[in-house]
């Protein structure tokens, strides 16, 4: 069975992005919902399955755009990801 790995990547517009790493998809979603109920309340929200963005300078610095993706755990690394 291979592993997956979920990760909430959180961008901002300045280019910087930080991480959330999750080993269950319960949690992540659970969480990226938090995170989009937080977000419907700034101005220029969009939203879509697996990502949403808004605006809101004041928020904090990562505020612009999130996302919601997974991927199998071997896929992090390059060596596994040449076979």
């Amino acid at each position: 069975m291979e592993m997956k790995i979920y990760t909430i990547s959180l961008e901002n517009y300045h280019g910087d992005t930080y991480e959330e790493h999750y080993l269950q998809m319960e949690n992540a979603l659970a969480r990226f919902i938090e995170l989009r109920d937080e977000g419907k309340t700034h101005s220029e929200f969009r939203s879509s399955k697996t990502c949403f963005s808004f605006f809101d300078p004041n928020y904090n610095e990562y505020s612009t755009r999130i996302i919601l993706d997974n991927s199998a755990l071997r896929d992090l690394f390059m060596d596994e990801m040449v076979k």
